[in-house]
Order: structure tokens, then C-alpha cells, then sequence
């Protein structure tokens, strides 16, 4: 099923992105609802949230871009969904997020995780966590 929503995602932006307001629209609105679909399969909720959710809601009138999502996790589900996207983020996306959430601490220990090849399970999370608070005295 994953598969299927890959090839769906393929289908919509194999011509690229939308120039024309409402066509980039459409597809922010397909791109949304596929990505929806994946994650309702995994038992997730997903939420288009930011200026994705202004387009939607206004068409033609606002482009984003990007498609920002909240996505409703806890416990296990939310660690395999970090770990499932883990190896896929950027790290100058990463790092300028951290840097703006006041976190720029958290970059090396993630990057070593990353590059450890180690199952990302509850306690090495919270041990990466403990570690962190303990080097910034919080």
C-alpha cells in the first residue's frame, strides 16, 4: 500500500510544480491528501497546517512552499516515524530549525545516531535527551 502512495506522489509531481496559482493549488491539495492517506493507513492523523493550509483555503490567492504537516503521534508510533524519516532529512534543514528553536546542541548527537546505523528506540532517545540536558544545565 505504501508503495502505491509513492507511485500516487510520482504521478502528481512527475511534470514539477505548478507556476499557474490555482494549478499549484490543486496539487499542494493531491500531494496533501495522499500524504493524508499514507498516514491514516499507518494509524496516524495529519493535519496541513502554515501557509500550505492558507492555499487551500484560499486558492490562487497565496502559493506556498512547502506543505507543512502535524502529525499526531505517541510513544512508539512516534519514534518509528522519526526513525523512518531520519536517514531522509536535511541536514542544513535540520540545523537551521534547531538553531531557531534555540536547540542547535541537539545537530551532533543526531548526526552520530544517524550515522550509527542503531535501531532509534524509546531509551536512545531518551538517553540523547538526558545527555543534552545535562551538557546544557537544563
Amino acid at each position: 500500500m505504501l508503495e502505491d502512495r509513492r507511485e500516487q506522489l510520482r504521478t502528481v509531481l512527475k511534470p514539477g510544480l505548478s507556476k499557474e496559482p490555482l494549478g499549484h493549488a490543486e496539487q499542494v491539495a493531491r500531494i496533501a491528501g495522499i500524504l493524508h492517506e499514507a498516514f491514516r493507513d499507518a494509524g496516524l492523523r495529519s493535519t496541513v497546517v502554515g501557509g500550505s493550509a492558507i492555499e487551500l483555503h484560499a486558492p490562487g490567492i497565496y502559493v506556498s512552499g512547502d506543505i507543512d504537516l502535524v502529525v499526531e503521534a505517541w510513544g512508539q508510533q512516534a519514534i518509528d516515524l522519526l526513525a523512518a524519516f531520519a536517514g531522509d532529512l536535511d541536514e542544513e534543514w535540520l540545523r537551521a530549525k534547531l538553531e531557531k528553536e534555540g536547540s542547535l546542541d541537539a545537530l551532533e548527537p543526531l548526526r552520530r545516531l544517524a550515522e550509527s546505523n542503531e535501531r532509534v528506540t524509546r531509551e536512545v532517545l531518551e538517553a540523547l535527551l538526558r545527555n543534552l540536558s545535562r551538557g546544557s544545565g537544563r
